[in-house]
């Protein structure tokens, strides 16, 4: 997910947005890395393919297929603030290579996270498809690649407890400072439109994945005039009664069903996954194991594996693929015949907590929670209020959580686990200035809208795709049989591709019954 050395210290560019920001025309600072050329003449409004071709040089970096085009569009940082600075984002084009004909929407690629760069997508297997009829476009959202990745280095290298979590996000906010609220969905949507007008699109199509979702519901509710139709890969509601994603209400159930459907599909299979995670969720939460785990890779550690840490273990999952039905066969078999040691060897696989991030021109922890700690600000409890009277509040609201919320798991088992970052915004400073992705009074655009889903997808399961049902009655849902998250990777993106580009071709996603053949 994000930053660079310079915003290593301080997360503000030194250079004047005045005259940018009166002017709303964007400057090209530089070419993307290898160097480029300065911008010639005024935002294209018709031809866009001469604008693309004389503010953008090829890029020197070229993901398939050639002929990319890149550049860098400065924003304000902050909007209200000219004094701030500028963000330049990296924003890359794939021209339409078929000119015989009048090319379709351009297509808006918006990546995940939040914190992922434009590039960790994971939808090249759709841009070559794209890009005959229509212009792909794609860019590092603010703090993320090579947009200023935010590198706050305490929640890049992961934690190992809850207190090391909170520490973790309040040095990153306290890096930030001032801009700790300026990198939420509705600020990413402001860029996306910016660079839209600089090369001279009226309308577009869009096309988010995962957490991209919330920044394109952002877009839509922000200029309804100009979306054309959106393709959501695994997406969920920006703006949700229930905040189903934030605590995850969704997971349990689709937890279950994932697992179960793979060991359905494994020949020789035979786990009942449902009974099986509910004794050990009710077996755990009542006696906790303790002892020495032996993992197959990796030095034996003791480990106390109670309910929480069940669903850490279990939950895991959600970003590394789910523990496999075998698995949690054995390990209740094992437990009712008092054999802890299957319990112990597993739990002993996973990292004490959360492991690090890894390059944060990658993904950027740091972007990652300014996003999501502005997004969902005031969800649980009230950012205004202190750090005490959040806590405070924080207990009450999961406490009239129904008992059922997260069954098989009680509310202190799920809530307690720490792969959710249940409770982590709340040492986050309140936004100065709340800006959440969908403005009070705003009325989503009924645009035409395909969701597609993969129905192994753990991360963002069918459960909560539906939810996207109440914000476009409208829209159609392609389940893409043994496909995980997001569906357009690469290894099990099938016919999807090609479901999305006749989609944005004729606004119907036709005959989707290729979707339902296992790959």
């Amino acid at each position: 997910m994000l930053p660079m050395e310079t915003i290593r210290s301080n997360p503000r560019r030194s250079v004047p947005t005045g005259l940018i920001a009166a002017t709303i025309a964007l400057a090209l600072l530089a070419a993307c890395t290898g160097g480029g050329s300065s911008p010639s003449g005024s935002p294209a409004t018709s031809s866009v393919a001469v604008a693309v071709a004389d503010r953008f040089p090829h890029c020197d970096f070229q993901p398939p297929p050639k002929g990319w085009r890149c550049g860098l569009v400065a924003v304000p940082l902050d909007r209200a603030d000219p004094a701030a600075g500028t963000i330049p984002l990296n924003v890359n084009v794939l021209p339409h290579s078929d000119t015989s004909t009048p090319a379709g929407e351009p297509v808006f690629m918006i990546s995940g996270g939040p914190g992922d760069s434009g590039y960790t997508f994971g939808t090249w297997s759709v841009a070559p498809i794209l890009h005959a009829h229509h212009d792909v476009v794609w860019l590092d959202p603010r703090g993320t690649g090579n947009s200023d990745a935010i590198d706050c280095e305490p929640l890049q290298q992961g934690w190992t407890s809850p207190a090391r979590m909170h520490a973790a996000f309040t040095a990153c906010a306290t890096q930030l400072g001032g801009t700790s609220d300026r990198y939420g969905s509705g600020d990413v949507a402001l860029d996306l439109d910016e660079v839209r007008a600089f090369l001279g699109y009226e309308r577009i199509d869009l096309l988010p994945q995962s957490y991209g979702a919330v920044v394109a519901q952002a877009y839509a509710a922000r200029f309804p005039d100009h979306v054309h139709a959106i393709v959501f890969d695994a997406g969920f509601p920006a703006d949700d009664p229930d905040a189903s994603y934030w605590w995850s209400q969704d997971y349990p159930k689709a937890y279950i069903r994932v697992d179960q459907l793979i060991c359905d599909r494994q020949p020789g299979c035979d786990v009942h996954v449902a009974a099986d995670i509910a004794y050990l969720a009710r077996t755990l939460r009542a006696s906790p194991v303790a002892g020495l785990g032996r993992p197959q890779h990796g030095r034996p550690r003791h480990v106390v594996v109670d309910e929480a840490a069940f669903v850490t273990l279990m939950m895991a999952g959600k970003d590394l693929g789910p523990l496999p039905p075998e698995p949690i066969g054995e390990i209740a078999t094992a437990l009712r015949a008092g054999d802890h040691q299957p319990l112990l060897d597993a739990a002993a696989t996973l990292p004490p907590g959360m492991p690090s991030y890894g390059d944060p021109a990658q993904e950027s922890a740091g972007a990652s929670a300014a996003a999501w700690c502005t997004d969902w600000a005031g969800t649980g409890w009230d950012p205004s209020g202190s750090l005490a009277e959040r806590r405070q509040q924080f207990a009450r609201t999961v406490a009239a959580f129904p008992a059922t919320t997260f069954a098989p798991f009680s509310r202190d088992g799920w809530v307690g686990s720490i792969w959710g970052w249940y409770g982590a915004c709340l040492t986050w400073p309140a936004p100065d200035r709340l800006d959440p992705p969908i403005p009070a009074g705003s009325v989503t655009p009924q645009v035409p809208t395909l969701l597609l889903v993969g129905d192994e997808d753990l991360n963002t399961p069918i459960e909560m795709v539906r939810r996207l049902l109440a914000v476009y009655p409208q829209a159609r849902i392609v389940t893409v049989a043994g496909a995980g998250h997001p569906v357009m990777d690469p290894a099990w993106a099938g016919c999807a591709p090609k479901i999305t580009e006749r989609f944005f071709d004729t606004l119907d996603a036709g005959d989707t019954a290729c979707a339902s053949h296992l790959r």
